[in-house]
C-alpha cells in the first residue's frame, strides 16, 4: 500500500496492490468542507497481468532485501508512506516529500495501472 497527501488540500491517494489476489486498485480522497469527513472522490480496482504482477513482485522482493531507507525527494507540503505486508511481517517507508527510487518506481505502476483510462472508461 502506497500513499500520498497533502498539507494543503487535505487530499490523499491511496494504492492497493494485492499480489496474492492479482489486484489493483486506487482511492482518492478528499476531506469535505461541510463535514469534515474524508470521502473518496474516486476509486478503481482491476485485476492484474501475469507480467504486471511479476514485475511488482520484483520491486516488492528488492524493496524487502534492501537494509537501507527508501529515498525521498524533498517538496513542501507533500508527505508519502509505504506499507509492505508479508504474512505478520511489515515494512513501513515514508516521509516528506514524494517517494524516489523503488517507491517512486512501484507508484508510477501503480498509478498507470489504476488509471482511469487503463480500464477504457
Amino acid at each position: 500500500m502506497l500513499a500520498r497527501g497533502s498539507i494543503q488540500d487535505e487530499g490523499s491517494l491511496w494504492y492497493v496492490i494485492d499480489l496474492e489476489r492479482a489486484r489493483a486498485g486506487s482511492i482518492l480522497a478528499r476531506r469535505e468542507r461541510d463535514s469534515g469527513k474524508l470521502v473518496p472522490a474516486r476509486q478503481s480496482n482491476r485485476p492484474l497481468s501475469p507480467p504486471d504482477r511479476s514485475r511488482l513482485e520484483r520491486i516488492a522482493g528488492r524493496i524487502w532485501s534492501n537494509p537501507a531507507a527508501l529515498p525521498t525527494n524533498m517538496a513542501t507540503d507533500v508527505v508519502w508512506d509505504l506499507w509492505l505486508f508479508d504474512g505478520g511481517d511489515v515494512r513501513h517507508e515514508g516521509g516528506p516529500g514524494t517517494p524516489d527510487g523503488l517507491a517512486a518506481d512501484l507508484e508510477a505502476m501503480a498509478a498507470r495501472l489504476t488509471a482511469p483510462e487503463a480500464s477504457g472508461q
